[in-house]
């Protein structure tokens, strides 16, 4: 054999063996898209699930919540409802108890204090006309005390001019 003839040879084996190769990498290729189709199938079939499942509880926690709340919303009402009525309650047993105390107050004011009061004003209207006539008294004093000391004045110019005279 040649070498011609032996390269054309060689050439025909690299071709084989290069076709024989592109064969098995487009081969292997399917099958790796393959694979990854099924690994990116199962994954989301896996992620899907874990998603739903996540939804339920999350759906089931949510609705155990909502219960939750409802009922502590209700009980927190039933004792405002309740504490409301007793505050009322309590409200209108003061309110009694202060209209009995102010009836008690006016009945005093009317029955004894105003009596009393009257009776020291009485006393007092004779002490203010005593007063009066004291008062009186003490005037018609200061108006004779101050006639005196004109008079003594007049009493001692006249002395003067009588001494003078003299």
């Amino acid at each position: 054999m040649t070498d011609h003839e032996m390269l054309q040879e060689i050439y025909k084996q690299v071709n084989a063996l290069r076709d024989e190769m592109k064969r098995s990498n487009d081969s292997l290729r399917t099958e790796l898209e393959k694979k990854i189709e099924n690994s990116n199938n199962e994954l989301r079939a896996d992620m899907e699930k874990s998603y739903n499942e996540l939804r339920e509880e999350m759906k089931r926690s949510n609705d155990e919540l909502r219960a939750d709340m409802e009922k502590s919303y209700n009980e927190l009402r039933e004792e405002i409802k309740r504490s409301n009525n007793e505050l009322r309650e309590e409200i209108k047993t003061t309110k009694q108890d202060l209209q009995e105390q102010i009836s008690d107050i006016q009945l005093t004011l009317e029955n004894d204090v105003f009596k009393n009061i009257k009776i020291i004003a009485e006393g007092h209207l004779g002490l203010a006309n005593k007063l009066d006539d004291a008062v009186k008294i003490d005037n018609e004093k200061e108006i004779l005390m101050i006639r005196v000391n004109y008079m003594e004045k007049d009493i001692a110019k006249m002395k003067k001019q009588i001494e003078k005279m003299k």
